[in-house]
């Protein structure tokens, strides 16, 4: 797989741009990003703001995987099955015919980093077609990786994604996870416990922000070539943030006010989809 780090574009859905309530934060996204000189462009054809679910997922430079967008937290209204967009349709129009899959998996539910990919067990669930092991090895030949590695999902997340809950390093051995609070580090123990054992060391890092109402994990930021774009949200909380990406980045990380993501339950990662072009 393409590793966030080897990506050069960005693309949003144009619905970030054009509703109302969003378009500050990508006005701020933008901006950004035309300050580091990172491409960047919008999504047509789309309908919900979080492409990293939808979009295909990024193999090789001219191999994508488009997967069955079809997850169980959508399809109990009608109201929000409307809100489901064919990634394979919206890629098409950028001039890129994906490979498609009847696997049923959210790009927000994959975390990985040479050969080595992290997806909550939600996947197992939402494929019972699939006999287990034969579901992880149709994955690891569509993602032409080496390793699968489940972890449990965070208790109370609806939609069951990854990308809140653990990033690579840059390296395949070494992981963060959230720093969370105290009532919650029974998840934090079993997540762990998951890692560990295909040998990959892990490390509390990242600091849940208690106070922001909705998704407030930092760890949901958006990683292309060297830069990190990571959220924050205008509280004193923030501070803890910032020294954690410059621990990690360096004079490459940048903070974005999120908070209008936050409160729809998503935050950078989740409304961003990027690859090489």
């Amino acid at each position: 797989m393409i590793n966030d780090c080897q990506t050069n574009t960005v693309y949003v859905s144009s619905l970030l741009k054009t509703r109302k309530q969003f378009a500050p934060v990508f006005k701020r996204l933008t901006e950004t990003l035309d300050e580091l000189r990172v491409p960047w462009n919008v999504l047509e054809g789309t309908n919900d703001i979080w492409a990293r679910d939808y979009m295909p997922v990024q193999v090789s430079k001219t191999h994508f995987v488009q997967f069955d967008y079809h997850p169980s937290y959508l399809m109990n209204s009608a109201y929000w099955r409307k809100t489901i967009t064919d990634g394979a349709a919206v890629v098409r129009r950028l001039g890129i015919e994906p490979e498609l899959s009847n696997i049923k998996l959210d790009g927000g539910n994959l975390v990985h980093f040479d050969g080595k990919v992290i997806i909550t067990d939600r996947v197992v669930r939402e494929n019972p077609q699939y006999e287990k092991k034969a579901l992880l090895k149709e994955l690891k030949r569509l993602l032409e990786v080496d390793e699968i590695i489940l972890i449990r999902e965070e208790p109370g997340d609806e939609f069951g994604h990854a990308d809140g809950m653990a990033w690579f390093s840059l390296r395949n051995d070494l992981v963060f996870i959230n720093e969370y609070p105290p009532g919650m580090r029974n998840i934090e123990k079993q997540v762990t416990e998951d890692i560990e054992k295909h040998g990959i060391k892990v490390l509390r890092f990242f600091p849940v922000n208690q106070h922001m109402v909705g998704a407030g994990v930092p760890i949901n930021f958006l990683q292309v070539g060297k830069w990190a774009l990571y959220p924050v949200f205008g509280l004193k909380t923030d501070d803890a943030t910032r020294r954690t990406f410059k621990t990690l980045f360096g004079p490459f990380g940048r903070p974005i006010r999120a908070n209008e993501l936050a409160r729809e339950g998503g935050l950078l990662h989740c409304a961003t989809w990027n690859i090489l072009r």
